[in-house]
């Protein structure tokens, strides 16, 4: 491409060099050259995807990558459901790339602009999904609602619809394995915090707590609660 009449580069030339380039690690003047290809050829609307899973999954460049998944949207032919998927990821880790662990110790102060965004994706998907919702993408709500709480020490329990659909999907499908059986636990914790503090039913919380101690007798949450209750058993 250096040593050819420009006038027979042709825009499948960028794309075939932005390709190549990205698979070999070459990702930024990889994604120049498929923005090049889209700039000769704005009808090569499936670029927006690759550039888009490139910034998420490689580069970890979550607001870029929401900004390509956006323009796929807005312009593509062929949009999926993960497309809308993983704007609502890239909103959700851009939130958290800009507080980073101190979120919930500064939620007063968090814009949460771009949790509402990540919701409403995760609601779309939710909706178009049903009646077979992944478990992922509740379990993404309930984070995302979870962070949205403005005061840690009165959560009003934003999270707690879809942590709870999150279970009724997960327990459906039988034993989980072990990479769900964390978030299994997440849900439980939260559930069993829920109702303890919040609505001060301990008949509930110590059936939640007592399913994640029955999930994983180690389990911290359910330990420090069955101590406090002096070693009540779950319901």
């Amino acid at each position: 491409m250096t040593k050819a009449d420009p006038k027979r580069i042709i825009p499948r030339d960028y794309v075939y060099l932005g390709r190549a380039q990205i698979g070999a690690g070459q990702d930024s003047v990889g994604i120049l050259n498929l923005r090049k290809a889209l700039q000769l050829d704005s009808t090569e609307t499936d670029l927006y995807g690759e550039i888009a899973k490139t910034l998420f999954t490689k580069d970890h460049k979550y607001a870029e990558a929401s900004e390509a998944y956006k323009d796929l949207i807005a312009k593509g032919t062929k949009i999926k459901l993960t497309d809308r998927l993983y704007l609502g990821l890239s909103y959700y880790y851009t939130f958290l790339s800009q507080y980073g662990s101190k979120v919930k110790e500064i939620a007063a102060k968090a814009d949460t602009s771009l949790l509402t965004k990540a919701d409403s994706e995760f609601s779309y998907v939710a909706q178009k999904a049903a009646p077979n919702i992944p478990g992922d993408v509740m379990l993404y709500r309930a984070r995302a609602n979870d962070y949205k709480e403005s005061d840690r020490n009165n959560i009003k329990g934003l999270a707690k619809p879809y942590y709870e659909k999150y279970v009724d999907i997960i327990v459906a499908k039988g034993a989980p394995d072990d990479a769900t059986k964390t978030k299994l636990l997440e849900a439980y914790d939260y559930l069993g915090a829920y109702y303890e503090f919040k609505e001060k039913d301990d008949a509930k919380a110590g059936d939640y707590y007592g399913k994640a101690r029955d999930l994983d007798p180690t389990n911290k949450g359910a330990l420090d609660y069955f101590k406090r209750k002096g070693g009540a058993k779950s319901k």
